[in-house]
């Protein structure tokens, strides 16, 4: 009987087979099934992990208190940022605020002080209706909002909704000032 080797050698995988066996045994065949399903295993566990990493972002939403920030010159530095994912920001202090939700379903509280908030992308929800004499910016941007600045003050919020579909805002009539961007108005 003829003995003969073969050697398969896969460089970009850094594996080496080396299998010896009889002309006639018929294993060569197995051998190759065998790798094929190695590979089908390892591509597995590559969608596997890549999978986890992507689902792993819904993970990095943040529930953050807001603290007011004043940067330098006077100006208002933004001082709660969210993240790709839904977001729950509000504003904890007695300071001006500079909110912005960034992407994904945010909820934005904002205080009783005058803030500047923004939803950015995604269905937000922004309220900022304490009852306190302050003006407050409101800007919804992208996706379908609802914003509620119906604070009972006698002091006008603005609101531009942005470019969603059905945005809705509830407000105070003859006081905010809304753009004809926010399709659904509930004035009180």
């Amino acid at each position: 009987m003829e003995r003969s080797s073969i050697w398969v050698i896969r460089p970009l995988r850094f594996v080496t087979i080396v299998y010896s066996l009889h002309s006639k045994s018929g294993d060569c065949a197995a051998l190759l099934r065998k790798g094929m399903r190695m590979r089908r295993v390892a591509l597995l566990l590559v969608v596997a992990v890549v999978v986890l990493a992507m689902a792993g972002g819904v993970a990095l939403a943040v529930n953050r208190t807001c603290l007011g920030a004043v940067g330098a010159g006077g100006t208002l530095a933004p001082d709660c940022v969210g993240t790709r994912a839904a977001d729950t920001l509000t504003a904890g202090d007695d300071n001006l605020h500079n909110i912005v939700g960034m992407e994904g379903n945010d909820i934005i509280t904002g205080g009783g002080v005058s803030d500047n908030i923004y939803g950015d992308e995604g269905n937000d929800s922004i309220t900022d209706n304490e009852n306190s004499p302050d003006l407050d910016f409101i800007w919804g941007d992208e996706g379908n909002d609802i914003i509620r600045v119906r604070e009972g003050n006698g002091v006008g919020d603005t609101v531009n909704c942005g470019p969603g579909a059905s945005d809705k805002v509830f407000f105070d009539r003859g006081v905010d000032t809304i753009r004809s961007n926010c399709e659904i108005r509930n004035p009180g």
